[in-house]
């Protein structure tokens, strides 16, 4: 992204069809359960869950945490 882009360029970029039954509604009862998508530089990403997250993350990872919800 560049300072020039205009708003409606970068929204473009982050603009994609996620189809209904992929939308988490509601918690999980096993909340461990939930999914979880793995990205690795020069990889292609993994679906993974949430219970395996300490065999998958290295010391020097960085975790980003999104509490966004769909209402």
């Amino acid at each position: 992204m560049k300072v020039s882009d205009s708003l409606s360029e970068i929204q473009s970029r982050f603009s994609f069809d996620l189809p209904d039954e992929l939308i988490a509604r509601h918690p999980l009862p096993e909340r461990d359960q939930s999914r979880l998508m793995v990205l690795r530089p020069g990889q292609t990403p993994e679906h993974r869950r949430f219970y395996e997250l300490p065999d998958i993350l290295d010391a020097s990872d960085m975790l980003v945490w999104n509490d966004s919800r769909v209402e």
